[in-house]
C-alpha cells in the first residue's frame, strides 16, 4: 500500500483533529503549572460550580477552541481549557509527545486547582489524553465525554500502514495538514470558520504534531479501558459511524450521542447545538440539571 493510499484510508476510518487558535471572551484568568517531565502547562478558568468541567483540545489545537463553551458553561460550573504541551501557551520541550505524557499535562491541573468529581471533555486527540489522565488520576474524575472520537476502541493499524499515513506530513506538513483538515470540517460550515481551521491548524510545530498524531493513529484502547470504571461517551458528528458494538465490547456502557449537520469540529461548526447536546450529556451523566435547563 502506498502513502498517500494509507493517508486516506486512516483519513477515512480515524477521522482525527485539527485547528489551533481563537479568543475566548468573558471573566477567565490564566495561570500555568509544570507537568511531570517539567513541561509548562498554561491553563484558563472562568466560573464556580460542580461539577466542574475541563476542556482538552485535540491535535494541533489549542485551549481557545473551547472558547464558546468557557462563555456559556462558567455561568454554572467552573470551566478549565487547558493547553497541552506543545501547543498554544505551554512549553515544546518535551522529549516525547506520547498520550500518556499529554494526560500528566491535566493532572497536573487537576492536583493544582484541587478538583474532584470532574468531568473531563475531550475532542479527537484529547479523548484519548484524558483517559491517560484518568488513569493517572482516577479519584479525581467522575465522568469522560470524547468529542468525535472513540469510533472504534477495537481498531488497529500495522506499523507500516501508520509509516505510510505519517510520510506525507513529514514530506511537507503544511499542504498535508491542510489537505486532512480541509477533508474533515463539515461540508456546511461556515467559510471563515472553515479557513480558519485550515489556515490555523497548519502552523503547528511539525516536530510537535507529526510524532503526536503517530501516537493517536497507533494507540491501543485495550490496557487502558481496562483501568477505567467511570462512565465514557462521546458526542459525534454523524457523518462519521461509530461501531458501539465493538465498543461495547471494551466498555460495556459506552453511548454516543450524533450531531447532524456537523463534521470534526462542531464546538465550533454549530456552537449552539453542540452546547445544547453537552448540557444534556453532562446532566444525564452526572444528575447536574441545572446546565440543561441554562441550556433551554
Amino acid at each position: 500500500m502506498n502513502s498517500q493510499s494509507a493517508y486516506h484510508r486512516i483519513v477515512m476510518l480515524l477521522g482525527l483533529l485539527m485547528l489551533p487558535a481563537l479568543t475566548l471572551a468573558g471573566e477567565s484568568t490564566v495561570d500555568s503549572v509544570a507537568s511531570n517531565d517539567g513541561s509548562m502547562i498554561y491553563y484558563e478558568m472562568a466560573g464556580e460550580g460542580a461539577p466542574a468541567l475541563v476542556f482538552v483540545h485535540c491535535w494541533s489545537c489549542d485551549r481557545n477552541y473551547w472558547r464558546e463553551q468557557i462563555d456559556r458553561f462558567s455561568a454554572d460550573h467552573r470551566v478549565v481549557a487547558i493547553d497541552l504541551a506543545g501547543h498554544g501557551e505551554s512549553g515544546l520541550g518535551r522529549k516525547a509527545w506520547t498520550m500518556a505524557a499529554y494526560g500528566s499535562d491535566v493532572v497536573a491541573v487537576l492536583n493544582k486547582l484541587d478538583l474532584y468529581d470532574v468531568v473531563l471533555i475531550g475532542h479527537s486527540m484529547g479523548g484519548l489524553v484524558v483517559l491517560e489522565a484518568t488513569r493517572q488520576a482516577p479519584e479525581r474524575v467522575q465522568a469522560i465525554i470524547g468529542i468525535d472520537n472513540f469510533q472504534d476502541f477495537t481498531l488497529k493499524f500495522p506499523p507500516e500502514q501508520i509509516a505510510a499515513f505519517l510520510a506525507p506530513f513529514d514530506g511537507d506538513f503544511e499542504s498535508t495538514t491542510k489537505a486532512f483538515v480541509g477533508s474533515i470540517v463539515g461540508p456546511n460550515t461556515d467559510s471563515a470558520v472553515k479557513s480558519f481551521i485550515i489556515e490555523d491548524m497548519a502552523s503547528a510545530p511539525p516536530e510537535v504534531a507529526v510524532p503526536s498524531i503517530g501516537n493517536v493513529v497507533g494507540y491501543d484502547y485495550t490496557p487502558i479501558l481496562k483501568d477505567i470504571h467511570i462512565p465514557i461517551r462521546t458526542i459525534s458528528s454523524s457523518l462519521r459511524p461509530t461501531n458501539v458494538e465493538k465498543n461495547r465490547m471494551l466498555d460495556p456502557d459506552f453511548e454516543v450521542d450524533f450531531i447532524e449537520d456537523v463534521g470534526h469540529f462542531p464546538m465550533l461548526e454549530n456552537p449552539e447545538m453542540f452546547d445544547r447536546v453537552l448540557a444534556r450529556v453532562i446532566e444525564e451523566m452526572t444528575g447536574d440539571a441545572k446546565t440543561a435547563e441554562a441550556e433551554e
